[in-house]
C-alpha cells in the first residue's frame, strides 16, 4: 500500500475523526456484516485467522475479538497502529501487501479491508487481490468496503475529500477484478446511506436514491465455489437482505421520472379541470350578476315610477288644499260680511225670537214626562 506523506500522515487520525465517523458509529455500521461472519464461521476451523487490512482506528478488530475471532490487524499508518494498539488488539505495522505475501497459502479465514482499496494503483489492487486468493482458505470469505461513486453525493465530492485517495471503484469494477482474481462466488452489498421514504414524492424519491442511497459498497466473495445451491445462494441472500437502492439503477430512476411525469400531468390535468370548473363559475356568477342588475334596474324604474307618482299625487293634493283654502277663505270672508250687514243687525230680534220660543216650548216637554215617569212607578 503506498505510504502517505510524512505530513498527512501525523494528521490522518485526526482526520478520520472528523470526516469518516466516531468509532462507535463505524463500529455500529460494520456489525451489518456479523450474520455473513456467523455463516462463513460454519464452514472455517474453529480458530481460523481473521486479517483485517488496514485496520486504521481498530472497530472492525475489536468486533471480531468481542465475537471470539482470532484476529490480526495490519496498518501502515503508524500513528493509527499506536491508537489501535492502545486498546489491547492485535496490530502489525507493515504494508498490507508485503505482509500478505510473508503468509502462508490457506492461512486465514477472512480477509477484510474497509476503505482501503480506493486508495490503491490498480497494479497494487491486483497484485493484493491474488494474494488475497492465495492466503485464504478454501472456503475463506473476503469482505471489501470502499465508497460507492454511484451515489452523486460520494462521486461528485465526498471521495475527493480524502486527499490519499487514489480513484474511486464502481462497483462492477471491482467485482470484476476480485472474481478474476480467482474468487468463484462473489455479491455486491450496498449500504451505509439511506432509501427513499416511501411517503415522498418520485422526485424526493429520485434525488434522495441519487444523494443519500447507498454511500457505501461493499465486494463479498469466497474463494471456492459453494458446495450446494443453498450455501450458493448465502452471499446474494445477505446482499439482498441488507442492500439498499442502487443510485446507478437506471431503469428505477426512470420508472421515478415516469412517476414524475404522471403527476405532473395528472397535476396539469386537474389544474385545467380546476380552471374550467373555476371558467364556469365566472360565466354563472356573471350570468347572476347580470340578471340581479337587470332586477335591480327593474326595480329602480318601478320605483322611480311610483315615486313620480307619489310626488304628482301629493302635488294634487297641494293644490286640493291651496283650493280648500281659498274657498275657506272666501266663505269666512262672505260669513264676515253677512255679520256686519245691516240686514243681519235687523233681523237680530227675530233670530232671539225664535230661541226664546224654542226654550219656553221645550220646558212643558220636560215637566210632562217627570209626571208621565213616576205615575207609570206608582
Amino acid at each position: 500500500m503506498p505510504a502517505q506523506s510524512e505530513k498527512l500522515s501525523t494528521i490522518y487520525r485526526q482526520f478520520e475523526d472528523r470526516f469518516r465517523g466516531s468509532r462507535d458509529l463505524i463500529k455500529e455500521r460494520l456489525r451489518i456484516y456479523l450474520p455473513l461472519l456467523e455463516s462463513a464461521a460454519e464452514h472455517l476451523k474453529i480458530d481460523a485467522l481473521a486479517l483485517d487490512l488496514g485496520c486504521g482506528r481498530g472497530e472492525w478488530l475489536e468486533l471480531l475479538s468481542e465475537c471470539g475471532w482470532r484476529a490480526i490487524g495490519v496498518e501502515l499508518n503508524l500513528d493509527m497502529a499506536q491508537a489501535t494498539e492502545d486498546k489491547s488488539l492485535s496490530i502489525v505495522n507493515a504494508d498490507i501487501l508485503q505482509f500478505l505475501r510473508d503468509q502462508s497459502d490457506a492461512s486465514a479465514g477472512v480477509i477484510t479491508a474497509f476503505h482501503v482499496v480506493e486508495h490503491l494503483s490498480i497494479d497494487y489492487l491486483i497484485d493484493l487481490l491474488q494474494q488475497c486468493h492465495r492466503v485464504l482458505s478454501e472456503t475463506g470469505l473476503l469482505i471489501l468496503e470502499t465508497p460507492n461513486p454511484e451515489n452523486l453525493t460520494v462521486g461528485t465530492w465526498s471521495f475527493h475529500l480524502d486527499p490519499s485517495h487514489n480513484k474511486p471503484l464502481p462497483p462492477p469494477l471491482l467485482a470484476f477484478f476480485v472474481q478474476a482474481s480467482g474468487f468463484k462466488d462473489a455479491a455486491v452489498v450496498r449500504l451505509n446511506g439511506t432509501n427513499p421514504n416511501p411517503e415522498e414524492g418520485p422526485l424526493e424519491q429520485f434525488a434522495s436514491t441519487l444523494f443519500g442511497s447507498s454511500m457505501d459498497y461493499s465486494v463479498v466473495a469466497r474463494k471456492s465455489a459453494p458446495e450446494t445451491k443453498t450455501d450458493a445462494n448465502k452471499l446474494q441472500s445477505f446482499a439482498n437482505a441488507v442492500s439498499q437502492n442502487n443510485p446507478a439503477n437506471i431503469v428505477e430512476l426512470k420508472a421515478l421520472f415516469r412517476n414524475t411525469d404522471s403527476q405532473i400531468t395528472t397535476s396539469q390535468q386537474e389544474l385545467w379541470k380546476q380552471r374550467l370548473d373555476q371558467d364556469g363559475l365566472r360565466t354563472e356568477l356573471q350570468e347572476e350578476l347580470r340578471r340581479q342588475r337587470l332586477e335591480h334596474a327593474d326595480l329602480r324604474t318601478e320605483l322611480q315610477e311610483e315615486l313620480r307618482g307619489q310626488r304628482l299625487e301629493q302635488a294634487g293634493l297641494r293644490a286640493e288644499l291651496a283650493e280648500t283654502r281659498k274657498e275657506k277663505a272666501e266663505i269666512s270672508a262672505e260669513l264676515a260680511a253677512v255679520y256686519t250687514s245691516t240686514s243681519w243687525r235687523i233681523t237680530a230680534p227675530i233670530r232671539n225670537t225664535g230661541r226664546f220660543s224654542q226654550r219656553v216650548f221645550r220646558a212643558p216637554l220636560k215637566l210632562l214626562r217627570l209626571v208621565l215617569g213616576r205615575l207609570s212607578r206608582g
